[in-house]
């Protein structure tokens, strides 16, 4: 008992003069760094994984401590990158631009080879989301990557539907991913409506197989992402339930059971998918994520500028995405837009021509990041889904 609420003093005090986290996060973490130093007998890995939970931002993976610096221009060799693995995919989802591509598009696969060379561009990365527009599993190389990322430290994030997997991949994640986001985009029917051919109850068995199969281990973290519209965001408000059924006993510490809510990216042949969240639905459903003890939140919320974050806010280029034929644009933003030969006319250049140091220091791109927060908004991010960028928009 007079342990027990040492304890809890330590942790008030802590959070109460430490309102980024930097301070408690090893704490929050504790039993991730243990099992980490039980797997190699060193501090090495413990290092490692708490550098990358401060200084990351990919997919809710740190604290993003670097954020500041960047706004006020100063950006380091990126050691975060987000990389096209496959625009493969057996779903036919009915907002997703892969869903409208060209065969051409459609059909692509990162090879080891090209994997090899990119990796070897970034000597210090400490942090990777592997996926893309496609689903990974389906490029056949991609075991083969993700053990190359386990064998040197770089903390993963594997985004997966669960739609159609085997125990044998879901083994491959639990042994080299650090982070699992689950795309779970509504519940049952609405689910199906959104993501054909997938099913829900099969989905859902599969989810629990991997959590089964994972057992007590903390990783990979596992939060899960639902991207509503018209068709599915009348389920917003049951879905935390599902999800707490579904995580179940197996919940670890951390970001485990975290729920990202996710605004449509939406494209023309999207735009009528639209839904903007109304106030009731979003108080009902953050209701029901404290009920159940599940951290949650909104990304993209609003299509409304006024409801945005200014873009001189963004710090997103500081995690640029390589794209499968090489192609460097700024974050992963642009994507989702349909519109593919439009992001190769503004990329900043390919890595099978010339190496990522040589395009991260021209002098288009430094111009690109000294502007985004000041000076005149980068044409490449008008229309921005994430940030407001019409006032700042010139013709």
């Amino acid at each position: 008992m007079i342990f027990s609420a040492i304890k809890f003093g330590i942790r008030l005090l802590l959070g109460s003069i430490d309102r980024a986290g930097v301070l408690t996060l090893p704490w929050k973490y504790r039993r991730t760094m243990v099992f980490l130093f039980r797997q190699t007998g060193g501090f090495g890995k413990v290092y490692h994984f708490i550098c990358t939970k401060i200084w990351s931002r990919g997919e809710r993976c740190g604290l993003q401590a670097g954020d500041p610096l960047a706004l006020l221009g100063y950006t380091l060799f990126p050691r975060m990158i987000e990389f096209e693995v496959t625009t493969r995919c057996h779903l036919r989802c009915v907002y997703c631009e892969r869903t409208f591509f060209p065969s051409h598009y459609a059909n692509w696969n990162l090879t080891w080879i090209e994997f090899l060379q990119m990796m070897e561009q970034f000597p210090k990365l400490r942090y990777v989301n592997a996926t893309g527009e496609g689903s990974a599993f389906a490029n056949p190389d991609f075991p083969a990557m993700l053990r190359w990322l386990r064998n040197h430290d770089i903390y993963t994030t594997v985004i997966d539907s669960f739609s159609r997997i085997s125990d044998d991949q879901m083994q491959l994640l639990i042994d080299c991913a650090s982070k699992v986001p689950i795309s779970l985009d509504g519940v049952g029917s609405s689910y199906e409506a959104v993501r054909p051919p997938a099913k829900w109850d099969a989905t859902c068995a599969n989810i629990r197989r991997f959590l089964e199969l994972r057992g007590k281990r903390p990783m990979p973290e596992v939060i899960f992402r639902m991207v509503y519209c018209q068709q599915n965001y009348h389920t917003l408000v049951e879905y935390p339930r599902e999800i707490n059924a579904l995580m179940g006993r197996h919940r670890q510490d951390g970001y485990d059971g975290f729920i990202e809510f996710v605004g449509l990216l939406d494209f023309p042949e999207t735009r009528h998918m639209v839904w903007e969240p109304t106030r009731e639905v979003v108080e009902a459903t953050e209701d029901q994520c404290r009920k159940y003890g599940l951290k949650w939140s909104w990304s993209h919320p609003s299509h409304l500028q006024s409801q945005m974050r200014d873009s001189r806010e963004c710090a997103a280029y500081a995690e640029p995405f390589i794209m499968k034929c090489g192609d460097v644009i700024s974050c992963c933003a642009l994507l989702m837009s349909n519109d593919r030969e439009h992001l190769h006319q503004i990329a900043f250049g390919n890595i099978n021509q010339q190496s990522f140091e040589e395009i991260w220091n021209s002098e288009r791109y430094r111009q690109f990041r000294r502007n985004v927060n000041r000076g005149e908004l980068p044409k490449s991010c008008y229309g921005c889904r994430a940030f407001a960028t019409k006032h700042r928009e010139v013709e």
